[in-house]
């Protein structure tokens, strides 16, 4: 028996087509199945307990949108994906800078899926809005490549014409 944590939240009717992303879960677990593959009874049974009681879950499923490992159960609350579980899956990059911007940004096999802030704290993916492709993202949230290397011509800009013809009379001593 595997025992997995969740918070509860109450008062809200959650949407079944968001996917909340929660740093206090231990275990990810969906109550629709349209976000899964094929759903199996799992090997080991899991029981979640939150500050709102347990439920227990004996099936399994691997995510559409992630390789993530989930645990289904129709009468659960919500789609939630543990934030811990999903830092894990490989080439996955998961930001949230403050300063820019209060939500989650998720980038996985070029798409970007957005984690907005709900009033009550939750983050959550309206999967009726969607994921966009990496390549719509807004340029200042893109790593811009440049060389670091210099032409002779450039670096001739930087010194006086003294210095220059020093340099190249130094050379041919050099090569005498």
């Amino acid at each position: 028996m595997q025992y997995g944590y969740t918070m509860n939240q109450s008062g809200h009717d959650i949407p079944r087509e968001w996917i909340l992303l929660d740093s206090c879960s231990t275990d990810s677990v969906f109550n629709n199945c349209s976000f899964l593959n094929s759903i199996v009874a799992g090997e080991v049974a899991i029981i979640m307990r939150s500050n709102g009681g347990s439920l227990e879950y004996y099936l399994k499923s691997t995510l559409k949108f992630f390789p993530l490992d989930v645990f289904y159960n129709e009468y659960l609350l919500a789609n939630i994906i543990s934030l811990f579980d999903l830092m894990r899956v490989p080439g996955i990059v998961i930001t949230l800078d403050s300063r820019k911007d209060p939500g989650f940004s998720v980038i996985f096999d070029a798409r970007l899926y957005y984690f907005a802030p709900f009033k009550n704290g939750l983050y959550y993916f309206d999967t009726r809005v969607g994921s966009r492709n990496v390549s719509n993202i807004n340029s200042s949230d893109k790593f811009t490549p440049y060389s670091l290397m210099q032409t002779v011509s450039d670096n001739k800009k930087i010194y006086t014409t003294q210095e220059i013809k020093g340099a190249e009379n130094s050379r041919l001593l050099q090569e005498k």
